[in-house]
């Protein structure tokens, strides 16, 4: 059987992301773990603020709230949690579709960053209209250095996975009805925000939670 790690850069578990594909990892083995694990709120936001000049992600608490965090600051702590992973996996899923550093491991390490841009490329047509869902507005400077290079029409849009609403959805979808792609970039994004999105623009919407399952359906079915 199969052990799988699915490492969330929040706290675990993520009943969110198991609820809805939950049924990509029958057949093996699943353990959860979370940069976050063991830290109050509180000692969060003390510690782990994105301050200006840093990179914000945004993840879940185990109570189901958003919070933010500097990528900066917690590269630390998702390497001590791949380093515990290690010994009881025989592969770790990064759970955020930001981008990071090769971390070290001793296991296959997975992260859905790669997997949307290879997709996003081998989709789009040279110079193709790009639209990109992000969850904060802070994270706009970010989203356009991280896909401006596979695109020469970039388009961004902002809506919360984790406290936007349908009308949040609505309104990023048409500020996307002209692109050729629109990426929901965040783990965070559900099948069913993503419907919203992909009624409205009527082109392929991608998730990073849809492009995790298909890779599940590979290696495990």
């Amino acid at each position: 059987m199969l052990r799988i790690g699915l490492l969330t850069i929040g706290q675990s578990p993520r009943v969110d992301i198991m609820e809805e594909l939950g049924e990509a990892f029958v057949g093996a083995y699943v353990v959860e773990a979370g940069a976050l694990d063991g830290y109050t709120r509180e000692e969060i936001e003390a510690s782990l603020y994105p301050e200006p000049g840093y990179d914000t992600l945004v993840t879940r608490l185990r109570d189901g709230n958003q919070v933010s965090v500097a990528k900066e600051k917690i590269l630390p702590l998702i390497q001590r949690k791949i380093y515990e992973l290690e010994d009881r996996v025989d592969l770790i899923i990064l759970l955020c579709s930001g981008e990071f550093p090769r971390f070290k491991s001793m296991k296959p390490l997975i992260y859905p960053d790669h997997l949307l841009k290879s997709i996003a490329t081998t989709i789009m047509t040279p110079g193709g209209r790009l639209g990109v869902i992000i969850p904060l507005e802070a994270q706009r400077y970010y989203a356009k250095n991280k896909w401006s290079k596979y695109t020469g029409d970039l388009r961004i849009a902002v809506a919360s996975p984790y406290k936007g609403s349908e009308e949040d959805f609505r309104k990023a979808a048409e500020e996307m009805i002209d692109r050729e792609l629109v990426i929901m970039d965040c783990i965070g994004y559900n099948y069913k925000q993503k419907k919203i999105v992909q009624r409205i623009v009527d082109k392929p919407v991608i998730t990073a939670r849809g492009v995790l399952r298909s890779l599940l359906n590979e290696i495990i079915q």
